[in-house]
């Protein structure tokens, strides 16, 4: 039985001394350094008391009687598990510290795919802005080119109109009937000619932002009304009625005098070209910026007024809505007739629009007209100076 007990006793103490090793060990894998000393230490300390127990018995006075086999059974059942609670707290750390090995390899596998990315970005980012500036040095080009060209056509063809005029006057003697209307057809086409190369122009222009105005306050209804006189005989020639419907008594609006014509011009233009029949109305109110009418007046150095053109034409489809503003971009009347002109009247008269601080917008149905307006500041909005002109420029 004594043999047996002793087995038991070193079994024991073999047990707690390698619970204190592995303990010990969880020093180096774990932050908490102090807790795993004093339980290393505890668990070596039971195991000297084991080793001690061993020894007792072999010593005369010291009560071997109290070491029974059950009592050592039970401290055998105790240290074992206290090793396997130590195993289970190593395996529990390992566990954790792989985890966060395979966390710190993520990060940096996320930091480098982060880093191409970004290397990705900034040269895909280079790439662009060298096209940008490619394509604004291609812009610049054809804007001189198509200057240089507007220039040289419209010399030769101001000479045709001259002298086409001359011709037409009879100064340099008089011409049969059927002469005088083959100048008058020379005149004419000229003049439409003109009108084109100068839209290509100041849509070119445009998209360099490089129009220049003289803004000064210039009364609505007098443009209007200037405007409007151009295309009298045209409205004649329809039957169509003018409805002239713009206050007198409204303030001026801060505008360049001819691109607020050119403006009026163009909408008038339109409303002419897409009736047939019925009337052209010229409206004007006070709303803001927007085009939102406002119940009173505001005050001159924050008001904007807007100016409508109503037509009776043909209306305008939803789907035409979106691109109508588009340089180039033409309605029908059918599906095989289309309209004279070069698509570019809307685009042009937008940006004269917006480079004066307004805004432009159109509502329409198919078959039941349209309704086109404008809104321009009647107080100075600074403009960004071009160069070293005194003028005011798209840029802004």
């Amino acid at each position: 039985m004594t043999m047996k007990i002793h087995i038991l006793i070193l079994l024991s103490a073999l047990v707690q001394f390698s619970a204190a090793f592995l303990a010990f060990r969880m020093i180096r894998i774990t932050k908490h350094v102090p807790a795993w000393i004093l339980i290393s230490s505890a668990l070596l300390l039971m195991g000297i008391r084991r080793l001690t127990t061993l020894l007792s018995f072999a010593l005369p006075g010291i009560g071997s009687t109290l070491r029974g086999t059950g009592a050592e059974i039970i401290a055998l059942l105790i240290s074992i598990l206290m090793l396997s609670s130590v195993i289970l707290i190593r395996h529990y750390f390992i566990g954790q510290n792989r985890q966060k090995e395979r966390l710190r390899e993520s990060e940096k596998e996320y930091r480098d795919l982060s880093d191409h990315l970004e290397q990705r970005v900034e040269q895909r980012t280079r790439e662009l802005l060298h096209a940008n500036y490619k394509l604004k040095e291609y812009s610049q080009i054809k804007s001189e080119f198509l200057s240089k060209m507007s220039h040289e056509l419209r010399t030769p063809l101001n000479a045709v109109i001259g002298f086409s005029d001359i011709l037409i006057s009879g100064m340099d003697g008089e011409l049969t009937h059927e002469q005088k209307e083959d100048v008058k057809l020379i005149f004419n086409s000229a003049q439409h000619l003109l009108e084109l190369i100068n839209d290509v122009l100041d849509f070119s222009k445009l998209e360099a932002g490089r129009i220049s105005l003289n803004p000064d306050r210039i009364l609505m209804s007098q443009a209007a009304s200037e405007a409007l006189s151009d295309f009298m005989d045209s409205i004649r020639e329809k039957g169509l009625t003018v409805h002239d419907e713009i206050p007198s008594d409204f303030p001026p609006v801060y505008a360049d005098s001819d691109r607020l014509k050119q403006i009026i011009r163009n909408l008038i233009s339109n409303a002419v070209k897409f009736t047939d029949q019925g009337s052209i109305t010229l409206q004007a109110i006070w709303t803001d910026r927007e085009g939102r009418r406002l119940s009173a007046s505001p005050p001159e150095d924050r008001g904007f007024i807007q100016m409508s053109v109503i037509d009776t034409g043909i209306g305008i489809s939803e789907n035409n809505m979106s691109q109508i503003f588009h340089g180039f971009h033409q309605l029908e009347s059918g599906p095989t007739r289309p309209y004279e002109g070069t698509g570019l009247g809307l685009a042009i008269t937008q940006g004269l629009v917006e480079l004066h601080g307004g805004k432009i917008g159109v509502e329409s149905q198919p078959d039941h007209g349209s309704r086109f307006w404008f809104t321009l500041p009647t107080y100075e909005i600074k403009v960004k100076p071009e160069g070293q002109s005194n003028r005011k420029s798209l840029s802004a």
